[in-house]
Parts: C-alpha cells; structure tokens; sequence
C-alpha cells in the first residue's frame, strides 16, 4: 500500500521538474519564466520532501524530513506573491520593502528549523508517517492563507483591467494555480490540525498536477516551446532522475561516487544538448519568419506594382485627356493669327505685326509642347506613334526651323545657320520629325550664350547625317551617358542659362529617330567647348 501511495508523488515530482525545465528554457530573459520555474522548482521540493518522510525508515529521518517538508510552503508561498506582480504583463514589479516584508516570514521559518515549535513529535502509521503540529506550525498556516489572499487579490485586480489573451492567462490561473494552493493548503495544514493527516502524502501531489495542468495549457495554447526542444528536454531529465535515484540507491561510497560523477558529467551534456537544440529551433524560426516576411513583402510589392499601373494608366489618359483640349483652343489662335498676318481682315501696322510674330512663335512652341507630351505619353504606352512615308523632303521641315528658331536667335544675339544643299528624299514622318529637329535645335539655342548654332547635312553609306554644332555650354562625360534617358536631370549651369526647361526634349527627339530606324548621338569636348548633336536617317 505505501509504494502505491508513493507512485503519485514520484510522478508528479518528474512532470513538475520538467515543466520548470520547459518554462524556463522558454525564454530565460523573462523574469516572469524564471519566477515561476523557481516557484515550480520549490513545489517540487516540497513534493520530495513529503516523499522522503514517507519513505524514511527511522523516525529521526522522518523527523528531519518532516521539519525540511514545513519549509516547501514557507518559500514558495511568498514566490507566488511575487509572481501575481509581474504576471502576465511585468510592469507593476514591488519595491525592495515589500519584496523583503514578503520573504521575512520565510526566514524566521528557516531559523526556527533546529528547534521543535515547527513540529513536536512523529510516529509511523500504515500510510506513511504522521506528525503532531508545533506552536508555530498554525503561525506557518496563517502566513499561508494570507500570500494565498494577497496574490489572489493581486491577479482579480490584473483580472479587471486587462483583456484578450492576458485576460484569459490569468483566468486559467484562478482554476490552475490557486485550485493547487487550495488543495495543498487542505491535505498538508488543515486536515492535520482535525487529525485527518493520512492525506498529507497525497497532497502535495495533487496540489502540483493542477499546477502541471496550467503549464501544459499554456505550453499548448500560447506555444510556448517547439515540440523537437520539449522531447529533447525530456529526455535529459528523465535520464537525470534515473542517475540519480541510482545515487540515492546506490550500495557503497565508492558506487555512489561514480554515480555522482556520472551524474555531473550527464547533467553538463544534457545542458549543452538543450541549449543547441533551442539555437537550432530558433534559427529555424528566424528563417521561416524571414520567409513569411519575405513572402508579405512580396504580395506587397505585387500590389503596389497593380496600383503604380493602375495610377500610371489613370496619369496618361489624364495627360491625354489635357492635351487633346489644350490642343483644340491652339489650333484656332494658330489660324486666326496666321489670317492676321497674311492680310485677310485688312492691313496691319508694322508694331503690331511684329508684336503678332512674337505671339505666333510662342504659340507654335507652346502647340509643340503639347505634341511633346502627348508623344511621350504615346511612347511610354507603347504605342507606334511615327508613321513612315517614303520620298519625304526634309528641306521645308530645315527651312521651317531656320525661319522660326532665327527670330529667337536674333534677340539672344548669336547666329543660327542651316545648310539646306543636296538634301536626297527619304523615308519619314515629317511632322515628327520636325519635333526632333525643332527640339535640338531649340536645346542648342537655349544653352548657348555666346557665338552661334549651325546646321549641316551630308550623305554617308546610304545615310542622312544632320549635324547640328553649338558653341554652348557643352557636355561632361556623365552628361553624355544619360542625355537622352527620361531621368536626364540638367546641371546647375543649365538651369541658370534656362530656367523653365523641360530636360525631355532630347528623350523624346531620341524616341522620334529610333522609331525611324535612325541614331541620335551627342559628342562634346568638355564644359564650355560646346556640343554636337548627330542624327543618322536611313535614307531607303
């Protein structure tokens, strides 16, 4: 009957040993882990200690496992106190006064240990062994019930204010940890005082399987460790325990001391095991959270890459939709001006005709600008926006241009020739070709303060090469590598020379001459040397 009584005890003692093991191992940075793996531990020695009174065989053990037995309530008591501060959120810590007023009780316990007030007399009965209460045994008793008070206090005032998953934390405390201290508190102080200490062997155990069953909830429901680090943690222990029950076992010194070293050396490998297994869990968590990570980031930028078309496609029929009526009220200022000066509502004075020039050339630049965009926008749809006609004479597109950027050139100061001589017929859109031209030659005016700005043409290997050379500015060698991208931005220099330009003039001439199978390069000597623009146009 005793070893059957005994069977609980020992098993309880294991699972609650291990569930310290898995909470601390957890995360051991917690103080709330550490806390309670310590509170954990003293309930396990407090489980042996009735174990080891009811398994002595002489009355002087019993006696001094019995008194050892009296200090399990007496520490892990105020433990719980200390836990229901800090537990589940460790924010409302106690001060250094209260954690010493908590633990003085224990203390005097411990000292009181080499005297007989704890407990007076043993004796052996059928179940184990029993005792007689001393006077500060119903002192112990009180201090109990009131750290079992005070921390239930404590977590009913957490309780109340928070919620969700803490919430439910500590409602499973109510049933797990105080359903323990209830059932201790009966078997191990109360009914002994009645004379019912026959369940005090038991109870212990039954205190702590309530304990266990809190932990494993929470193992279960807040994941606290990965399943290969609980088995392995297992393992150790149980293995640890059978070490040393056989040093408890153990026939002589010498044997005993052979299994202590068995012992130390196992428990060291068993530590080092675990702590490799848990970098091992963690790392893999690492990666598969990187992986999850990198998988949202990836929906993310899959969304976001929808969106930027969506939006981009918004923007062009928006830009269209613009320019189509800008366009419209243009084109009738460009007729009724070019009515004007060609006599049609009667003769103009000089002033005003030249005041109606100037207004011409701006509205032909702005007419331009508008095509600039929506051609742009064409290209960036994707959309064939040059339409190639064979036997196109270029020579009225240069003669246009001469006549129109001349005027402009006039009132900067500087030159601007065209040669139009031998100029063979080729295949092209004229009007988007008189948007390259317009623009190059445009660009070269506006960067150039001083001299002038010529334009020439030669046949070379079954090409038309149209030259344009400035004495402007010029170009770096950086200029010249992203001249003619969409994210060419202009230097310093150019914005002061020019402030209100575009920089995609020469993108979309590029655009233009690409589309006709052609090549537009630029060459430079460097920063105040001025530039050279080349366009190669096949001729058939």
């Amino acid at each position: 009957m005793v070893s059957s009584i005994l069977i609980l005890p020992i098993l309880t003692l294991i699972i609650i040993l291990f569930l310290a093991l898995v909470v601390f191992f957890a995360d051991p940075n917690k103080e709330t882990n550490r806390v309670f793996s310590l509170f954990a531990l003293w309930a396990g020695f407090w489980v042996f200690s009735v174990f080891m009174a009811d398994f002595s065989k002489n009355l002087d053990s019993v006696l001094f496992w019995s008194k050892i037995s009296i200090l399990g309530p007496a520490v892990f008591s105020p433990i719980l106190v200390y836990l229901s501060y800090i537990f589940p959120i460790e924010k409302n810590k106690p001060r250094n006064w209260q954690i010493f007023l908590l633990f003085l009780p224990t203390f005097t316990f411990i000292s009181s240990w080499f005297m007989d007030i704890n407990i007076k007399k043993v004796w052996f009965e059928p179940w184990g062994s029993n005792f007689t209460p001393g006077s500060l045994y119903y002192l112990l008793v009180f201090f109990i019930f009131s750290y079992f008070v005070l921390s239930f206090k404590n977590f009913y005032k957490s309780y109340k204010f928070l919620f969700g998953k803490e919430k439910k934390q500590i409602r499973f405390v109510f049933f797990g940890f105080f359903t323990g201290v209830i059932i201790g508190l009966t078997t191990n102080a109360i009914l002994p005082i009645f004379g019912y200490a026959q369940f005090s062997s038991v109870g212990p155990a039954f205190s702590v399987m309530s304990l266990a069953g809190f932990i494993a909830y929470s193992i279960t429901a807040n994941q606290l460790f990965n399943i290969k680090v609980i088995l392995t943690q297992v393992f150790v222990l149980i293995v640890s325990l059978i070490l040393l029950f056989q040093i408890i076992i153990a026939p002589s010194t010498g044997i005993i001391t052979l299994n202590i070293g068995i012992f130390i050396s196992f428990c060291l490998f068993g530590y080092y095991l675990v702590k490799s297994v848990i970098k091992e869990v963690k790392l893999r968590e690492q990666a598969e959270n990187l992986a999850k990570q990198e998988k949202e980031l990836k929906e993310k930028a899959e969304s976001l890459v929808h969106e930027f078309e969506r939006l981009d496609t918004a923007k062009n029929q928006f830009i269209m939709a613009t320019q189509h009526h800008l366009r419209t009220p243009l084109t009738s200022m460009i007729g009724y001006i070019d009515l004007l000066l060609s006599g049609s509502f009667g003769k103009i004075p000089l002033k005003i005709k030249g005041v109606l020039l100037k207004f011409q050339a701006s509205t032909s630049r702005l007419g331009r600008t508008i095509s600039e965009f929506l051609d742009i926008s064409q290209f960036q749809l994707g959309k064939e926006v040059v339409s190639l006609e064979p036997n196109v004479d270029i020579t009225p597109i240069l003669e246009e241009m001469e006549q129109e950027i001349s005027f402009e050139a006039k009132n900067k100061g500087i030159y601007f020739k065209v040669e139009k001589s031998n100029i063979p017929l080729i295949v092209a859109d004229s009007n988007k070709l008189k948007i390259a031209f317009f623009n190059i030659a445009d660009n070269a005016i506006k960067y150039t303060i001083k001299g002038g700005v010529s334009v020439s043409s030669k046949v070379l290997d079954n090409k038309l090469q149209i030259i344009f050379k400035d004495t402007g500015m010029g170009l770096t060698q950086e200029d010249k590598e992203s001249l003619f991208t969409k994210l060419f931005e202009r230097g310093a220099q150019a914005q002061k020379a020019f402030a209100t330009g575009r920089g995609i003039g020469l993108y979309l001439s590029y655009q233009i001459i690409k589309a006709h199978g052609g090549k537009l390069w630029a060459d430079s000597e460097g920063r105040n040397k001025g530039s050279i623009f080349y366009i190669d146009l096949p001729i058939k």
